[in-house]
């Protein structure tokens, strides 16, 4: 794609997210991003072969079978993917901390001495100043640029319409006396939670995944997946208990949307396109997995499997997809992200697109691990 193109693309990139930042995550938004990537993705097509030499002299060819590719998107920008902060940083809403976050989305263990619009300034000063002011304070946060932005329109901005003056005329934690803040409250922690009790968090298995197949569903008349071809492993007592994680709910959704959305258009029988004698035979596994990882320390696998799909790609210019992209934009700094399939060449790749060792980098491996389908890694840190 030549210079012109590219600024043209990055610039309706950044309209879009502009207005995803008005209206958040609406179903137009979502209609515009598909269009979006999908406009990418002819344009990477046709320029495929002019492409292939541009890409090559970006790559780092480490081994003959393992190589690695830079990602420097402008979401990379201000914020390195570090999953695991991330997730250490969102535990402050749940555990007893001196940044007084905690107090935000509880009452006090402590009623006595404590003093909410002190707690309130000392985090609009040190975390989320009111002027905004997003890349002053990147270094310190070190959260996305989003998260940031949730956090303070969301949680911060409605104890300011809400929660202050409450306090102010009552001397009370407003959280649960207020209507209006308390039910604010309680979709923010929804939004950072993923759990058991739908009550206060956002279940996984229960809520989130009838939710993206219902908005599938206004895309795709008819399609195989489904409730019925959606399998949870091992059983879902135990998936549910390994999926209870801090992250940013609204992204990992839409990142998971985008995996559906590409197994319903892209999938096949072993390379085969889908018909008659295959289409019934067509699954999805979804298994979660809570485990202590050597390098990265306890965390969740989340494994989606298009079972007995292939890829039709070569494995250096499928993480280039604007498909691809937007995944690894809703997952930035939230989880690592790792593909593994057989490719069109016959053998069978493992493309690490998000790896909190590897800084972002994408790192492209021919493996000699058997592969049951297009299989989507996602691992959460605890």
């Amino acid at each position: 794609m030549d210079a012109r193109k590219i600024q043209f693309l990055i610039g309706i990139q950044r309209e879009i997210d502009k207005l995803e930042e008005q209206e958040g995550q609406t179903d137009r938004i979502e209609r515009l991003k598909s269009r979006f990537y999908d406009v990418v993705e002819v344009e990477e097509i046709v320029e495929d072969k002019t492409n292939q030499d541009i890409v090559q002299n970006q790559l780092d060819q480490t081994s003959e079978s393992k190589r690695k590719f830079s990602n420097d998107k402008d979401y990379t920008k201000y914020c390195p993917h570090q999953p695991k902060y991330v997730t250490e940083f969102l535990k402050n809403f749940r555990r007893v901390n001196e940044t007084g976050l905690r107090e935000l989305v509880h009452p006090p263990y402590n009623e006595e001495g404590f003093d909410l619009r002190a707690t309130f300034n000392k985090i609009e000063n040190e975390l989320f100043p009111s002027e905004r002011d997003y890349t002053k304070f990147s270094r310190d946060t070190r959260i996305p640029y989003w998260l940031w932005v949730h956090i303070r329109k969301d949680l911060m901005d409605v104890y300011t319409k809400y929660g202050l003056s409450y306090w102010d005329k009552n001397q009370k934690h407003p959280l649960f006396e207020e209507a209006t803040l308390t039910r604010k409250v309680q979709e923010f922690i929804k939004s950072i939670r993923f759990g058991n009790d739908s009550s206060v968090e956002t279940h996984f298995r229960e809520t989130l995944i009838p939710s993206i197949l219902n908005d599938l569903r206004s895309q795709f008349e008819n399609t195989w997946l489904s409730d019925s071809t959606i399998h949870f492993n091992p059983d879902f007592k135990k998936f549910d208990s390994n999926m209870v994680i801090m992250t940013d709910v609204r992204r990992i959704k839409d990142a998971i949307k985008s995996i559906f959305r590409l197994i319903i258009q892209k999938s096949n029988w072993k390379g085969e396109a889908l018909n008659d004698k295959n289409f019934h035979k067509k699954k999805v596994n979804v298994d979660s997995v809570y485990k202590k990882n050597e390098n990265k320390g306890l965390v969740t696998v989340l494994t989606i499997i298009d079972e007995e799909s292939w890829c039709d790609k070569q494995p250096e210019y499928l993480f280039q997809s604007g498909d691809l992209q937007g995944i690894v934009q809703n997952l930035w700094s939230l989880c690592d992200w790792e593909i593994a399939a057989r490719f069109v060449d016959g053998y069978t790749y493992r493309l690490d697109m998000l790896n909190s060792i590897n800084q972002g980098s994408v790192i492209i491996e021919k493996t000699d691990e058997t592969v049951s389908g297009f299989s989507h890694k996602l691992t959460f840190y605890h």
